[in-house]
């Protein structure tokens, strides 16, 4: 038998390292018969190699899905033949020309009938195309610098002969070679060497290097369809024009570069629509693998970390996770060969050694006695427990911000609300010995848009209450009841409470809320208790009012109806409902409010008008009119609240 080896019979120039281009192929197969150099041997064409799924420009033509996996060592998982073709196969260059293999095994047969003989001739094939499409694939994920290489025009052939003797039919490998054909000049693929070895990321640590390859993408390149390299790290790097696939290879390419373990990911990915999609996965120091998607993160004109050293369980999109949007495929060429296999993708995103996390929330607290307390953040407790100090004051702000918006909050003090504050404002009084009762909190913007802020207080005789969120009341009203501690946390949008929710808020009576429409205002805040609702000094119309209960625990509802301008009575409405117009520049001339059930055997509604030309009238209650009918005066102002009979 010949001897089979790896010959390189073209001269090679431009030494590139390891790899082949990445791609993955499917095959056509073709049997080609013609004289070799080899006396007595002819040549048979393996299956030529395409290239797979590359993201068409025309969504309807989507090729067939591939997957892309470069740097996890995809060679560990080959066969032992399979990882001896590709280590010859790893020093590949730019230059055209055929190489030799030597392959490791004996793979000439003998059959006793043709039919026998076709057969294992068909199983010979079989098995050259699976090994050389394991060994390209696996190849390809491990190197995706070699982007150079022509895939559809890079053939494998063997040489044979076909002997008979004594009705044995013997079929002989002569050698096996790979036809390399460069679509990239050596020029061009020294130009983006030099660059590239002028181009350093100097972070103290893997994330920040990452960081900076992440947003060096983000800023250089563009998504484009339809231009030349888009598909390929070249396009990335040297155009700043590319496509997924183009931006995941550059991305894996530079942390090959800096010695960072990063795969390339194929699979599908939606937003509103499923779509071929490739993006990476980076080990970190703590040995554990995070997603990055910087084609999704180059969504302006500053990088986005939405996808970046993201988790499985992460919350990218509404309440999808990263695991429901980014499915990964195994089957690298789509020829059912081999189903590579993934680093485990870690369930929650990288935080950055033991610095806060990535839209952390902290605050500070301001005790009675001590004045302001260190801040906290994320969960931690501010303020005291035990000790009977009232909160006095509260700061909070956002912390390692990754995402547009902000942070607002508001406390309940003295009788009443205040008004939001935001972004490390004070929130209540210093110096004033008085007490925080209650508090609310909300995000704005983009925070608003991804994360939920969860919050619980800590009050005066009744301990941790439950956690609520964004915006809704937590502490006590109207039971004078200090506030002592608090605990404040971001939750992704739509995930699980930190801890039971079970009565955040507690009042002692039942509170009446009401808003007022105000002509060339619109809705008001929602006012309680007897506060004013409204305008005054200001000559401006109310138009609408809707009123609500608080804490209704007693069966019944508040009911009110309202006079208009050229309507009259509108009928009686309830519980927050609308009564009055908007839009169409009616005035609220007066109002009638009324309790029923069991709310009526033990509360009166007592309210009054603050009416034009006439200023606040005297308290009416439950049914009585406040306001005036057929004088053509505004209402301008409520004042509403609840009294225990």
């Amino acid at each position: 038998m010949r001897k089979r080896r790896w010959l390189v019979l073209l001269g090679m120039s431009l030494m590139l390292g390891t790899g082949i281009p990445a791609y993955a192929k499917t095959v056509d197969a073709t049997v080609v018969e013609q004289s070799t150099k080899e006396e007595g041997y002819k040549e048979e064409i393996g299956e030529t190699l395409k290239e797979g799924f590359r993201q068409n420009t025309k969504r309807d033509e989507v090729a067939p899905l591939y997957l892309e996996a470069a740097g996890v060592n995809y060679y560990s998982q080959l066969t032992k033949t399979e990882r001896q073709v590709y280590d010859q196969l790893k020093d590949i260059t730019v230059s055209q020309g055929k190489m030799e293999l030597v392959w490791p095994e004996d793979l000439s047969f003998s059959a006793d009938s043709e039919q026998e003989f076709e057969q294992k001739r068909e199983e010979l094939r079989n098995e050259l195309n699976k090994t050389m499409q394991n060994v390209i694939d696996a190849l390809s994920k491990d190197y995706p610098e070699l982007y150079w290489l022509d895939i559809p025009e890079s053939k494998y052939s063997w040489t044979y002969r076909r002997t008979e003797e004594s009705g044995k039919i013997y079929y002989n490998i002569g050698s096996i070679y790979y036809d390399v054909v460069a679509r990239y000049t050596e020029e061009e693929v020294t130009s983006l060497n030099n660059k590239l070895e002028n181009l350093k990321f100097e972070g103290n640590n893997r994330y920040q290097i990452v960081k900076e390859i992440h947003d060096y993408l983000c800023e250089t390149v563009v998504y484009k369809e339809g231009e030349d390299h888009i598909n390929e790290p070249y396009g990335a790097l040297m155009d700043g024009v590319a496509v997924c696939e183009g931006y995941g290879e550059a991305f894996k390419w530079l942390c090959d570069r800096a010695g960072i373990p990063c795969v390339c990911v194929v699979g599908t990915a939606s937003q509103e629509e499923s779509v071929p999609h490739l993006w990476n996965y980076v080990q970190m120091e703590d040995g554990k693998w995070y997603a990055v998607d910087v084609t999704w993160d180059d969504v302006g004109n500053e990088p986005s970390y939405t996808y970046f050293l993201i988790g499985g369980n992460t919350v990218t999109s509404g309440k999808e996770k990263f695991s429901e949007n980014h499915i990964s495929v195994g089957d690298f060429s789509g020829v059912g060969y081999k189903e590579f296999i993934y680093p485990e993708l870690n369930n929650e995103k990288y935080y950055e050694n033991s610095e806060l996390p990535d839209n952390s929330i902290s605050y500070s607290i301001h005790a009675q006695n001590i004045g302001w307390m260190d801040e906290v953040s994320n969960g931690v407790k501010g303020g005291t427990t035990g000790q009977g100090r009232q909160v006095e004051a509260i700061k909070i702000h956002l912390t390692n911000q990754r995402i547009n918006g902000g942070i607002e909050y508001a406390s309940y003090i003295d009788g009443k609300w205040q008004n939001f504050v935001g972004n490390g404002a004070v929130s209540g009084t210093t110096g004033k010995s008085l007490r925080l009762e209650a508090l609310k909190i909300r995000l704005t913007g983009k925070m608003d848009e991804q994360f939920d802020v969860y919050y619980r207080v800590h009050a005066q005789d009744y301990g941790w209450l439950g956690w609520t969120l964004n915006g809704a009341e937590a502490g006590t009203v109207a039971m004078n009841k200090r506030l002592e501690a608090v605990e404040i946390r971001l939750v992704q949008k739509g995930g699980e409470a930190p801890g039971s929710t079970e009565r955040p808020f507690i009042t002692g009576t039942i509170s009446v809320t009401y808003s007022a429409h105000v002509q060339n205002i619109g809705w008001q805040d929602w006012e309680f208790d007897g506060e004013k609702s409204g305008t005054t000094g200001k000559n401006l119309r109310m138009e609408a009012i809707k009123i609500s209960l608080v804490n209704p625990f007693l069966d019944g509802s508040i009911e009110y109806r309202t006079h208009i301008q050229n309507t009259g009575w509108n009928s009686w409405v309830a519980d927050g409902k609308t009564s009055g117009q908007t839009g169409k520049g009616l005035r609220m001339e007066a109002i009638e409010i009324r309790l029923t059930g069991e709310l009526a055997e033990q509360y009166d509604v007592v309210y009054r008008a603050h009416v034009q030309n006439i200023g606040w009238q005297d308290w009416v209650s439950n049914g009585e009119k406040a306001g005036t009918s057929g004088q053509s005066l505004r209402v301008e102002s409520v004042q509403i609240r609840l009294e225990k009979k």
